[in-house]
């Protein structure tokens, strides 16, 4: 009754897809995403259950899969979106998802500006974060797996590359004192010569 209802109240052209989004709400996805057809998709969320099905498609035909990496980050910063600045915790999360999946700086830039002409002057917190993301890209443009704070100053790098040693980096000309900016600013600089 339901269906035959949303039919008989959406005639006028170009409501196809309406129609069929309540169609789906009313009738459910089906077994695309059940035990039968799936497996246990719920235990790996669909976006990676998507992710990993677009992986196996590529490899079994045969296209040259890059494999990404998540470098590993371990600074003592306070890189986040504070609650009282954007409240909606959706919202916060679509940004962290789109600062964290952007493929450039060029990207992360633009969604920083985007940001701070919707919401304002962004806090001290949220510019870190948006330097965590560049770093990260950085990270991985050198193949970097990881970087690890040992001291303000001194910083234990290690590739993905077995071939390659850990390396350290020293950031020259900063006090222990410098705020957490100046700090990543300083270390993201440091990646512009390496």
């Amino acid at each position: 009754m339901k269906r035959l209802e949303v039919l008989a109240t959406h005639q006028e052209l170009g409501v196809g897809f309406q129609i069929a989004n309540y169609d789906l709400e009313l009738r459910g996805t089906g077994n695309l995403i059940g035990k039968q057809q799936s497996g246990q998709i719920a235990s790996v969320g669909f976006e990676m259950y998507v992710e990993m099905l677009e992986e196996k498609i590529k490899e079994l035909s045969s296209i040259k899969i890059e494999k990404k990496f998540d470098p590993e980050i371990k600074i003592k910063v306070s890189a986040l979106i504070p609650a009282w600045f954007i409240a909606d915790e959706k919202e916060r999360l679509d940004l962290y998802k789109r600062l964290f999946s952007a493929i450039s700086s060029e990207e992360v830039l633009e969604i920083h500006k985007a940001t701070e002409d919707l919401y304002g002057k962004m806090p001290s917190e949220f510019s870190a974060l948006v330097k965590i993301a560049m770093l990260r890209l950085r990270l991985r443009l050198l193949g970097i797996g990881a970087i690890i704070e040992l001291d303000k100053t001194l910083y234990e790098l290690r590739f993905l590359d077995p071939l390659k040693e850990k390396r350290f980096l020293r950031l020259q000309h900063l006090n222990a004192e410098d705020v957490e900016d100046v700090r990543l600013e300083k270390l993201l600089n440091s990646f512009e010569t390496f």
